[in-house]
C-alpha cells in the first residue's frame, strides 16, 4: 500500500465525493457526476474510478464509513430530510441514478421515459408522524360502532 502524504489535503469537491460514496446509496460514477457536474456516464465512470482509487479519497471514504457504522441507525433529522426530498423533488429531476427512483425505463422508439418514484403522499404522512402532528386518539378507529354509539355521538354533536 502507498504511503499517504500527511500534508496533502482533500479539496471541498473531493470531500463531498467521499461523503457521497461513503453513504453507499449510489454508484461511484453517479457521485462523481453529481459533484463534478459531468453529463457523460463514460467520463464519470473513468474519472470517478480514478478518484475513488486515490489513497487520500479512499482513506476519507473508509473514515466516513467507519464513523457511520457506529451510528448505524438513521437519525430523525436524516429521515425527515429524506422525506422532504421525496416530497419536494419534481419528477423531471429524478433520473435512473437518483435515490428517489424505484424504476426507470425509456422507450427507444418514442423516447418516452417512465419513472416510478416513492409515494409523495405517504412521505408527507410519515413526516407528519415523525414531527408529532398526530395524536394517538386520531388513529383510533372503531370499525363496527354500535347503533347506540352512533346515536350518542350524534346527540353530543347537536
Amino acid at each position: 500500500m502507498k504511503e499517504i502524504n500527511s500534508k496533502a489535503r482533500l479539496n471541498s469537491r473531493q470531500k463531498e465525493f467521499a461523503r457521497l460514496v461513503a453513504r453507499g446509496d449510489r454508484p461511484v460514477h453517479a457521485c462523481y457526476s453529481q459533484v463534478y457536474k459531468v453529463n457523460s456516464e463514460r467520463t464519470a465512470r473513468a474519472a470517478g474510478g480514478r478518484l475513488f482509487a486515490s489513497p487520500l479519497v479512499a482513506a476519507k471514504v473508509k473514515e466516513l464509513q467507519d464513523a457511520s457504522d457506529s451510528t448505524a441507525v438513521m437519525s430523525l433529522e436524516a429521515k425527515r430530510r429524506f422525506l422532504w426530498e421525496v416530497i419536494t423533488t419534481p419528477i423531471d429531476e429524478i433520473g435512473p441514478e437518483s435515490a428517489l427512483c424505484q424504476s426507470y425505463s425509456e422507450n427507444p422508439k418514442t423516447g418516452q421515459v417512465t419513472v416510478k418514484t416513492l409515494d409523495k403522499m405517504r412521505a408527507m404522512e410519515l413526516d407528519a408522524k415523525l414531527a408529532g402532528h398526530f395524536t394517538p386518539e386520531e388513529h383510533t378507529v372503531n370499525a363496527n360502532p354500535s347503533l347506540l354509539e352512533i346515536l350518542m355521538k350524534a346527540r353530543n354533536q347537536s
